[in-house]
């Protein structure tokens, strides 16, 4: 069984030793741990095994006769379909120049023969959780990033897909967020005749927070009724002040939790907010009226 306290997933372990009684050895001590058993006699019947199946871990006996464990380390670190497989060697020499050059090659760790089941076992629960651990957090890690790329994909097209054409004045843009999503805005409003307002807004902090401020902003921006041409007056009209906390944690509703309630039935048609009396708050955006 495995190592009290160590969480083992079921994974394919790969045994090469030229002795039948330690490749028997080894079996009967791996069994009922729920891996896959795979068995070799020598190293070029082990490089073809490791090829066909990419076994999460191999025990590699050192001393075989022909091509030894080192060379089918190397073998194996060279191919990139096998460089990343977990290698522990055995061997009943003990040198420490064998155990340096072992792991200079490549193996992560050693096991002296003969073999002692517990600790056998106790070397692969390690390196196996380990392994799975590492494999885990980076499909999160990109899990994460498609997900921030897309955020960012559907928060760009927020922004002008165009800017408004004039015969005597070509506006441009250009943005790049710092990270995947953030707070950044900006937009040019025609005024009527020959006025255009600009507005640029810059949400404190990053991340999937500063991006929910952003979308409310332009929301509220495009969905005022009247002539735009005072920004200043209208975001104190429409917006007040805004709540922001240092801290939001994972959860971007809590702005609208955050929110007294007060603010929200006394007009339903937008969304107020008011800086909390426990948080200092930042000025989510700051606007300007430009006359052309």
């Amino acid at each position: 069984m495995p190592a009290e306290g160590i969480a083992t997933p079921p994974s394919t372990i790969l045994i090469v030793d030229d002795s039948p009684t330690n490749l028997q050895v080894l079996i009967r001590t791996l069994s009922g741990t729920g891996h896959r058993i795979l068995a070799a006699k020598d190293g070029p019947t082990a490089i073809d095994i490791a090829r066909r199946t990419q076994p999460d871990l191999i025990l590699l006996d050192v001393m075989m006769p022909g091509m030894d464990g080192f060379e089918v380390l190397r073998k194996l670190k060279s191919k990139p379909d096998t460089s990343d497989t977990l290698v522990i060697f055995l061997s009943a020499r003990g040198e420490v120049a064998d155990k340096v050059s072992g792991l200079e090659l490549g193996a992560i760790d050693y096991v002296t023969k003969p073999i002692q089941g517990e600790e056998v076992l106790a070397r692969v629960a390690a390196h196996l959780s380990r392994r799975h651990l590492e494999r885990e957090l980076r499909d999160n890690r990109d899990r994460l990033d498609r997900e921030l790329a897309g955020a960012a994909r559907m928060q760009r097209q927020l922004l002008p897909a165009a800017m408004p054409p004039h015969e005597s004045i070509t506006f441009g843009s250009y943005y790049q967020t710092s990270r995947h999503a953030g707070g950044d805005y900006y937009d040019v409003l025609p005024l009527g005749g020959d006025r255009f307002g600009i507005l640029v807004a810059d949400v404190s902090g990053h991340g999937a927070p500063a991006a929910i401020v952003m979308a409310m902003i332009r929301a509220v921006v495009h969905t005022y009724p009247g002539v735009a041409d005072d920004p200043s007056g209208q975001y104190k009209e429409r917006v007040g002040s805004v709540t922001y906390p240092a801290r939001v944690g994972n959860d971007p509703h809590a702005l609208v939790r955050n929110s007294r309630k007060q603010d929200l039935e006394s007009e339903p048609s937008t969304l107020a907010y008011r800086r909390s009396k426990t948080a200092r708050c930042k000025e989510c955006c700051s606007a300007a009226r430009t006359a052309v």
